[in-house]
């Protein structure tokens, strides 16, 4: 499956507009910036995206409490959370409410946006587990 649609649900502009163009020259996407989890979920059915980049702290609803809407509405995307935070409480409730991947925001998660990409196009050819385990040893030694 192709990645056509992408949302940032990302209320730091700064991260969101840095990421977006990290995102873009990765490849063609409709990327879709939202500072909110209630402007998202309202385009969510109509854009239908095949990945949500969910921050956790957002004003209103917070990204991990809104996760299970997100799923419930649209099973198949892969969410990944991020957050600035290292709070091992808030990873075990992403996992649980369906996240696909859970990372901090940092200088890492902005250079590996094509891995992300790539590993989910990926899927079908089994190079998704060989992805995530070479990322998660360079993530883990640097964090």
């Amino acid at each position: 499956m192709d990645v056509k649609n992408i949302f940032i649900v990302e209320d730091d502009e700064f991260f969101a507009v840095t990421f977006k163009k990290r995102l873009e020259k990765v490849g063609t996407f409709n990327i879709h910036v939202f500072s909110n989890c209630e402007s998202a979920l309202g385009q969510l059915l109509k854009v239908k995206p095949e990945i949500i980049f969910l921050d956790h702290i957002l004003g209103g609803l917070n990204g991990v409490d809104a996760l299970p809407l997100f799923k419930e509405n649209l099973p198949s995307c892969d969410i990944v959370v991020v957050s600035g935070q290292n709070n091992p409480e808030v990873l075990q409730k992403a996992d649980l409410a369906g996240a696909s991947k859970y990372f901090r925001k940092d200088v890492l998660l902005m250079q590996n946006a094509e891995g992300f990409i790539q590993d989910f196009e990926d899927q079908n050819e089994g190079k998704l587990k060989k992805f995530w385990s070479k990322f998660s040893k360079e993530y883990l030694s640097f964090v």
